[in-house]
């Protein structure tokens, strides 16, 4: 899941956040993730959060989040509340990096929904040996 706090001003601005260990989102106005992220763990699936605090920012990678809470609505978008288990974001990457791809390559994440959807993200030598800063 990608998620942006400060987000363009042409964009819908739902209320989003990530402190102390805890995401705080709403979902689409139109709710079509509402059902597949309150199903997650039934169907088997899991989600990752990238979060950057705003719009142009790098994402950062957090992990595997959890739904603790959602609160679901008709008539404006649903609420959710993941646990993000992680304090130190870049040592996940890295243990992405090593468990899945090479220190030398992008991390590739691919995320299927309606279909197949993959993206690459590149990592330059500097991230790789600095933690990205």
């Amino acid at each position: 899941m990608f998620i942006t706090r400060e987000k363009q001003e042409f964009l819908t601005q739902y209320e989003d956040h990530l402190e102390n260990g805890v995401l705080d989102i709403e979902g689409e106005t139109n709710h079509s993730a509402d059902d597949r992220m309150i199903g997650a763990v039934d169907a088997g699936d899991q989600i990752h959060l990238f979060y950057r605090q705003r719009h142009h920012a790098p994402f950062i990678y957090y992990g595997q989040i959890h739904l603790v809470r959602h609160e679901r609505h008709t008539d404006s978008p649903s609420r959710f509340t993941f646990r993000v288990p992680s304090e130190h974001p870049d040592d996940n990457l890295e243990t992405e990096l090593i468990t899945h791809g090479q220190a030398n390559e992008g991390f590739v994440l691919t995320t299927k929904v309606d279909g197949a959807f993959s993206s690459t993200f590149p990592m330059s030598e500097a991230q790789r040996t600095d933690g990205g800063h």
